[in-house]
C-alpha cells in the first residue's frame, strides 16, 4: 500500500506501472490489486520473461542470490525494457534483491523500491510518534539507527532498524540479500 500511495502522491498522472518481482509475489496479486484500486494498470512480464529473465536474475546460478550482480542486472534491464515497451510509465522493484542491482540512474523513468519506501515511513512514524524523546537519527545509505541522544552509555538501546546488504556465509545461502530488521530491547 505504501508503494502505491507514494506513486499516486508523487506522480498522479501515471497510468501504467511495470512490476518486477518473484513469481510468488506476482501470484499474490498484491501490487496489481492495490494499483488497480487507484486506477493504475499493472504491467507484468510474460510468463516466459518472468522465468528466464526475472527469476533467473534472482535465483539462477549467475543470479543475485548467488552473489552475481552483473549478469543479473543485464537480465533485469531486459525485463524492464520489455515492460517499458508495453507502456510502463514507472517500475516497481518488488523484490528485496532487485534494488541491489537496479538503480534509478539505470532508468529514464521513476523506479520505486518498496523496502526504501517502507524504511522512510518507519522513520517518519517513529519521529512523529515520539517527538518528546531525545532520539538522534543517523541515516546512511542502508543503515538507520535510533538511540538516546547524549546518554547512550547509561540508557539501553531503544530500537535498532537495519536496512542493509548482507552477505550470507553458509554454503546453501551464498549471496546477497537485503533485510529490514526491527529490534526493540527497552
Amino acid at each position: 500500500k505504501l508503494t502505491v500511495k507514494e506513486i499516486k502522491l508523487k506522480n498522479p498522472l501515471i497510468k501504467n506501472v511495470g512490476i518486477l518481482s518473484t513469481t510468488g509475489s506476482i501470484k499474490t496479486g498484491l501490487y496489481k490489486e492495490y494499483l488497480g484500486i487507484v486506477g493504475i494498470n499493472a504491467i507484468l512480464p510474460t510468463k516466459i520473461d518472468q522465468e528466464i529473465l526475472v527469476m533467473e536474475a534472482i535465483y539462477g546460478k549467475k543470479g543475485i542470490k548467488a552473489g552475481k550482480k552483473r549478469h543479473a542486472k543485464k537480465l533485469l534491464l531486459q525485463a524492464s525494457e520489455k515492460l517499458i515497451k508495453e507502456g510502463a510509465d514507472a517500475i516497481i522493484l518488488g523484490c528485496t534483491e532487485i534494488p541491489l542491482v537496479l538503480k534509478q540512474k539505470d532508468f529514464g523513468m521513476k523506479i520505486y523500491d518498496p523496502m526504501e519506501i517502507s524504511a522512510k515511513e518507519i522513520i517518519k512514524y517513529v519521529s512523529e510518534s515520539a517527538p518528546v524523546l531525545p532520539y538522534h537519527y543517523e541515516v546512511n545509505t542502508f543503515l538507520i539507527i535510533f538511540y538516546p541522544g547524549r546518554c547512550c552509555s547509561t540508557h539501553r538501546l531503544s530500537a535498532f532498524f537495519c536496512f542493509q546488504d548482507l552477505t550470507a556465509i553458509g554454503p546453501s545461502q551464498q549471496g546477497l540479500s537485503r533485510t529490514l530488521c526491527i529490534l526493540s530491547t527497552g
